[in-house]
């Protein structure tokens, strides 16, 4: 990958970044299925996943800070970063007739070792060795065929990504230095639910509530570089921030309209507290509460227009919210796509538009650590044409792989 940028003449020399990656992935699994008497069933597993990856990083020398005549020296940096994952889990599954349950746990052990090279200065290695368990439990009721009553606790983990604890700088501009937080540990969440779920002509609609406890929170944070005389410059980085609770209720429907056109919307509403600071460069720093409203939709069309022709419309919005450092506006984006069958239903032509009115951007405001807005803008506005064709099928058609529950994000704290 190679990036460059260039200013106004006068005010900034053009620099570059040439950016090799290497990444390799293994993942290995097994699974066992044994009925267990006539109601029961024991689902048992083993996964190794290994992800190494290493990056180079090539860039000229200097880079404008502040004043015209005020430079930076960049140098090149590198980074290797490998993240090893052992893990096995335990499922029970039981029928007491209209009652049926599912017990179960994941145990793993998750290393990583990440060693970060920037030319004068020190090397920087991060490492972390962590055993979880995590349980779950799913218990279903179901009175009647029209009616299903559901209840479920599970835990799950957002692993930080290696650009969020990565301590070489990501990008500069005159006034932020982007950086990774190499101190960063795992986000874990607690999860209790209650669905309730109806059949009705046409489709079916579900009700949910949940409440969510969510440990050492990853996002986005800001302060004041230390290494600014002038006081006016910011790092932006990660950071942990105390844990969260939120509650909320959720609605979605699965519809058919018309029998050309089905609909899949959902939609939800919940209340969030979170606690932290601001301000990372100070230990004594006050602790900040901030609890948000926040309304999230989304919907799905799908229209047959023919036995070969099908398009597909896509909207979501995401309401406005309030973090320890930032308010940040609505997000929303709109996408179309089509599907048409050829070669006897063994092939298909797939034509997509992502944000076709080039809206999806990430905007904030703040007072902390200094009374400022800004925006990021994605390239969200995209276009793809694609290909498939089908071999085999039919007796021939090869057994899908065991969907597998990993538990696991990765890359939490973003600006989506």
């Amino acid at each position: 990958m190679f990036l460059e940028n260039s200013f106004k003449e006068g005010s900034q020399p053009d620099y570059f970044n040439d950016i090799h990656n290497n990444r390799k992935s293994t993942l290995l699994n097994l699974d066992y299925t044994n009925p267990i008497a006539k109601n029961g069933k024991l689902e048992l597993g083993l996964e190794y996943r290994v992800d190494d990856s290493d990056n180079t990083n090539l860039t000229n020398q200097q880079i404008l800070v502040e004043e015209p005549d005020i430079y930076t020296d960049l140098g090149n940096s590198s980074f290797s970063y490998d993240r090893d994952i052992y893990s096995a889990y335990a499922n029970y599954n039981h029928n007491f007739g209209k009652l049926s349950m599912q017990l179960g746990a994941r145990l793993e052990q998750y290393k990583i070792k990440g060693v970060f090279n920037q030319e004068g200065e020190a090397t920087a290695t991060v490492t972390d060795d962590i055993f979880t368990i995590y349980p779950s439990a799913f218990f279903t009721f179901n009175p009647s065929e029209k009616n299903q009553f559901q209840l479920s606790y599970s835990k799950r983990v957002d692993r930080p990504g290696i650009q969020q604890v990565n301590p070489i700088r990501e990008w500069s501009t005159p006034l932020i230095t982007s950086v990774g937080n190499p101190d960063l540990v795992p986000q874990f969440t607690n999860s209790v639910e209650f669905n309730y779920t109806r059949k009705i002509k046409g489709g079916s609609f579900t009700l949910g509530s949940f409440y969510r406890n969510i440990n050492d929170v990853i996002n986005r944070a800001t302060y004041k570089d230390p290494s600014d005389e002038n006081n006016v410059r910011q790092i932006l980085t990660f950071a942990n921030f105390d844990d969260t609770d939120a509650y909320g209720l959720e609605f979605s429907l699965n519809y058919k309209i018309a029998k050309w056109w089905r609909a899949n919307a959902s939609m939800d509403y919940y209340s969030q507290k979170q606690f932290g600071t601001t301000d990372l460069s100070n230990p004594n720093a006050p602790t900040i509460e901030v609890e948000t409203n926040i309304f999230n939709a989304r919907i799905s069309n799908s229209f047959t227009v023919s036995k070969k022709l099908r398009l597909q419309l896509f909207a979501m919005y995401r309401g406005a919210n309030e973090d320890i450092q930032w308010n940040v506006a609505h997000m929303k984006m709109v996408n179309l796509g089509a599907n048409y069958s050829i070669l006897k239903g063994k092939g298909d032509l797939n034509f997509r538009v992502n944000d076709i009115f080039n809206t999806m951007r990430f905007k904030f405001d703040s007072e902390r650590p200094f009374v400022q807005n800004g925006r990021f803008k994605w390239e969200s506005r995209t276009a793809y044409i694609g290909f498939n064709y089908r071999f085999g099928g039919g007796k021939n058609k090869a057994r899908a792989r065991k969907q597998r529950d990993t538990n696991e994000k990765q890359g939490g704290g973003g600006f989506l």
